[in-house]
């Protein structure tokens, strides 16, 4: 009976620490954990972490003993937001630069926070020498951000930013006067924890190994289209100029560069225009796996958008595709930079979206526009073939000031419409 008795106790014990661990906090809920990154990719320092549980108030979040931002979704509740109040914009510390996602916990539990802070710069300079390249009239080389480039063969290049860091790439390419690549090198795993000199040079051995096409695509009627064609390297090198390749609608062909790497990613866009109004669709293919591209743009947003002024203005959401699986807004005021991404599952249904007011909570003071200041603002309508979770949770890089997912395999695509606005 004792041996029994001792048994049942047994078994009642843990029972009971579960029921009081559930009673004490035992069971918080669904952890979620931001991941801030500056336009390199790399970990950022923010300056301010604001978190949101369904619609209820904002909450200063500070970070934990290992430095990361994590808080919970209380069982029962999936929708979340995160707000990031990013480092200095081009060194300037008193400009406003941030990013807010609302998602819900099906979602992402692990979103990364893409900052338009650029980081500890480290300048590279030296020699180049592309006279060997049949037909060269220009040269370009590209580093993480800017690019230097000059109507001339060889000669010296200087103030190139890369990002501070190990393993940084420099771009080099040769171009004829009509700004086509005729070849290319990426110089890799250059050491940029502190100014450095490197020397280029390229020959007809880096001559483009072949082409890959990207076909005619339709564009709504009216509208003008084109596609481009840019790299980014490993180790952070990105064109902006489509040297690589570019067309109108009708279509054309790509240059494949020699000694690519599955890391290497190749930006293939097709888009069409026709105002403050657009359509794009990217494909970002790994450059060991590089294809020809059949484009198809997505419906523009319907006829006669509008947005309610103010300093925490409201977006219809009444683009019409269903497949559409988050929006995109940038708000541009003279000293703030906002990027807000809110997803179907948060919205649950709702025909309107206003972006929500931060200044409130600790380091968020001041973070909208003021009365009689210009508001410049994009929204984007996105759909794509990652998951919602895979599309805010890879590495991110920036386009411009546009945040995007870096991988391979991904096709983006995006509906547009931008404007200005005085602030009431």
């Amino acid at each position: 009976m004792n041996r029994s008795t001792s048994k049942i106790g047994m078994l009642l014990v843990p029972l009971f620490l579960l029921a009081l661990l559930s009673a004490c906090g035992g069971n918080p809920g669904t952890k979620v954990t931001v991941h801030p990154q500056n336009y390199a990719g790399f970990p950022q320092e923010p300056v301010a972490v604001a978190y949101q549980v369904a619609d209820g108030d904002w909450q200063w979040l500070q970070p934990d003993k290992d430095g990361a931002y994590s808080f919970y979704v209380p069982s029962g509740k999936k929708r979340y937001g995160v707000a990031v109040k990013c480092g200095g914009f081009f060194g300037l510390a008193s400009f406003g630069n941030g990013v807010v996602l609302q998602l819900t916990t099906e979602e992402s539990t692990e979103p990364a926070a893409a900052c338009a802070s650029f980081g500890p710069f480290v300048e590279a300079k030296g020699h180049y020498d592309v006279s060997g390249v049949t037909g060269a009239a220009q040269t370009v080389i590209y580093g993480d951000i800017g690019e230097f480039d000059d109507t001339s063969t060889h000669g010296d290049y200087n103030d190139l930013d890369l990002a501070y860091g190990p393993a940084r790439d420099l771009l080099v390419l040769a171009t004829d006067a009509s700004d086509h690549a005729l070849a290319g090198k990426v110089y890799r795993n250059l050491d940029a924890s502190k100014p450095f000199t490197k020397d280029v040079t390229l020959t007809n051995a880096d001559a483009p190994t072949g082409t890959r096409s990207v076909s005619d695509f339709t564009v709504p009627s009216g509208w003008s289209g084109s596609y481009g064609v840019n790299l980014l390297s490993a180790g952070g090198a990105l064109t902006t100029d489509k040297e690589l390749g570019k067309g109108s609608q009708a279509g054309g062909s790509y240059e494949v560069l020699p000694g690519l790497t599955a890391d290497d990613l190749y930006l293939v866009s097709a888009d069409a225009q026709s105002g403050d109004h657009g359509v794009m669709q990217l494909h970002l293919l790994s450059g060991s796996a590089l294809a020809d591209v059949s484009p198809s743009l997505m419906d523009p947003w319907p006829g006669g958008y509008s947005v309610t002024a103010s300093a925490l203005p409201t977006f219809a959401l009444n683009h019409p595709d269903a497949g559409v699986q988050l929006y995109q807004v940038y708000a541009t005021t003279p000293m703030q930079l906002w990027r807000y991404t809110v997803s179907k599952g948060w919205l649950v249904g709702a025909a309107s979206y206003t972006l929500p007011d931060l200044t409130g909570v600790r380091g968020f003071e001041g973070s909208k526009g003021l009365s009689g200041e210009k508001m410049r603002w994009t929204i984007l309508a996105v759909k794509s073939n990652l998951d919602v979770g895979d599309y805010v949770g890879a590495p991110q890089m920036m386009m411009f000031y546009y945040n995007l997912p870096r991988r391979a395999g991904a096709v983006i695509n995006a509906a547009g419409e931008e404007g200005t606005f005085t602030i009431p």
